[in-house]
């Protein structure tokens, strides 16, 4: 007889219900990195052309990734969507998987958040120079 064939039904219906939740769990994840990445990818022109008309001189890491947002987003949500699906079939253990999809979803949050710093970084130096004018 099996592991599985041994367990009680009460083990057997907690081990099926932290599957599904892990499998939820990891297509919401994927779900979210799509929909951030696509977002992102229509806000980016919006700053750009904001930045041009305001005529203020951008930080490198602006420059490059107003420069880059074509291909820097699909690559790094993409890249995040399909880590959180296929993590599912390389990652053993429903603990670790419902930890991989947590840590998958943090760097999602944490890239949106450093990119929103990276193109903020020009407003807040505009806004230092109009308070200096005063």
């Amino acid at each position: 007889m099996g592991a599985s064939a041994m367990e009680s039904p009460e083990i057997q219906r907690r081990n099926l219900t932290g599957e599904i939740l892990a499998w939820v769990l990891s297509v919401l994840v994927s779900l979210i990195c799509l929909i951030v990445g696509f977002i992102l990818s229509q806000i980016t022109p919006i700053y750009r052309d904001l930045f041009k008309r305001l005529g203020v001189e951008l930080p490198l890491t602006t420059r490059f990734l107003i420069a880059n947002y074509f291909w820097l987003y699909p690559l790094l949500f993409r890249g995040l969507a399909f880590l959180a699906i296929a993590k599912e079939f390389w990652v053993r253990g429903t603990r670790r998987r419902l930890s991989f999809s947590g840590i998958i979803l943090l760097a999602a949050i944490l890239s949106v958040g450093l990119d929103r710093f990276i193109m903020y970084l020009p407003l807040f130096d505009f806004v230092q120079k109009l308070s200096r004018a005063k």
